[in-house]
């Protein structure tokens, strides 16, 4: 896989271990994403109020605000935002749950950082089709409402 496939993508990492931390910070910016790090959910959901990102990586089980917390307090502020759920502890939540709860995808550690790339970049994909729908939504709306004051003008 080249570098540089998730050119111009901003991704929020959240997990209380450093390790973690730092190989997907390294992995997600070797494929071209602008990373920020955070230490738990509280951290990472202060950053989202004044930060958009493209994409939310967090782990499940952290202090201060869990993972599951997390996805639902960004989901209320960007409904569209794509979220991954990493966990150690597979009991935790099953994939289904975590699909349930919005998430695009439960990652179980140990996980390949490969397939993490793989799925962001569809996620990408899904993302740019939507907003391309919205827009488009959008601007038949504007359309038949300009057209509905023509008529209302004569």
């Amino acid at each position: 896989m080249g570098f540089e496939v998730l050119e111009g993508v901003k991704a929020l990492v959240v997990d209380d271990e450093e390790t973690v931390r730092e190989v997907l910070s390294r992995s997600l910016s070797a494929a071209g994403c602008q990373v920020t790090v955070k230490t738990n959910g509280k951290e990472a959901l202060e950053f989202l109020k004044q930060n958009q990102v493209s994409i939310l990586i967090t782990d499940i089980v952290m202090p201060e605000m869990d993972g599951v917390q997390l996805l639902k307090e960004a989901k209320e502020l960007y409904p569209y935002l794509p979220v991954y759920l990493i966990t150690g502890h597979s009991n935790k939540i099953t994939p289904k749950g975590a699909l349930e709860l919005g998430a695009e995808h439960l990652l179980t550690k140990p996980f390949k950082n490969v397939e993490i790339i793989q799925r962001i970049r569809a996620s990408m994909e899904r993302s740019k089709h939507i907003a391309e729908k919205i827009e488009q939504e959008r601007s038949r709306t504007e359309t038949n409402n300009h057209g509905d004051e023509l008529f209302e003008g004569k």
